[in-house]
């Protein structure tokens, strides 16, 4: 049975699909998601400048540095919980 991702575990996918600049397609394939999926989390996004849209020739989502930073912050903590939760099974 699979599990489910957090929320901070599908940002942090986001928000690194997004570094180097991506379309919508791209960022569903590389964060495992639907388009109904993404969509509050690329507005959630947007809303708190973590990434940004280029409309000039094809849109495009790009990780802002306040996103890069974010994601550096949720990569260690989601890191940490993952350590915890191993420990807690006794897989360490």
């Amino acid at each position: 049975m699979g599990k489910k991702r957090s929320s901070e575990m599908i940002i942090e996918s986001i928000l690194q699909a997004c570094t180097n600049g991506t379309n919508k397609t791209k960022m569903i394939y590389q964060s495992n998601l639907n388009s109904s999926t993404i969509k509050p989390y690329i507005n959630l996004l947007k809303d708190n400048d973590l990434i940004e849209v280029d409309q000039t020739t094809k849109v495009t989502y790009k990780t802002t540095k306040k996103g890069y930073e974010f994601m550096r912050s949720l990569k260690r903590h989601n890191d940490e919980i993952l350590k915890l939760t191993l420990s807690l099974a006794g897989t360490i």
